[in-house]
């Protein structure tokens, strides 16, 4: 979830009186940092060793990888496509992104209309194959949402292509 930020009634109008047009108060906020030449700081991506191995598991372990054609198709769940691909533009082959930088790279792309609940959700639907879950392909490791390696290889069949 996005952090919550108490400000006075005072400085609230004081921001509200820089908005331009549908502006949010994020997007004033963030005009003013780039202003004072304050920089967007880059998504963590984990270099960590320990995380560019991925675990194996057997094939009977992920039951719906079928459906990764289909993502990368766009004929199927095209915003769980979206998130795949932002998973390899964001990590760029290494093994884990940080979870809430990830969501928060997704919100900024509209992906699920930006919405963190929706995201986070869809997410925790991508890490088991129970039920309607859309299948498993990520896991978590520490604070970094980690793709599994049979996952990753059966993505790139079909995401790079």
């Amino acid at each position: 979830m996005c952090p919550v930020i108490r400000i006075s009634d005072e400085l609230y109008s004081r921001l509200e009186s820089l908005v331009i047009g549908f502006d949010t108060p994020t997007n004033v906020i963030e005009r003013l940092l780039n202003e004072k030449g304050i920089k967007k700081m880059p998504p963590q991506i984990l270099k960590d060793e320990k995380l560019s191995v991925r675990p194996d598991l057997p094939a009977s372990e992920f039951q719906k990888m079928n459906r990764i054609e289909g993502w990368a198709k766009k004929d199927r769940q095209p915003d769980v496509g979206k998130v795949v691909q932002s998973y390899l533009d964001l990590t760029d082959g290494n093994a884990g992104i940080d979870t809430e930088t990830f969501i928060i790279e997704l919100e900024k792309k509209k992906i699920y209309n930006g919405e963190y609940s929706k995201i986070k959700s869809n997410l925790s639907q991508m890490k088991n194959d129970n039920g309607n879950q859309h299948g498993k392909i990520f896991y978590n490791k520490r604070n970094s949402l980690v793709m599994y390696d049979a996952a990753y290889k059966e993505v790139l069949k079909f995401f790079n292509e």
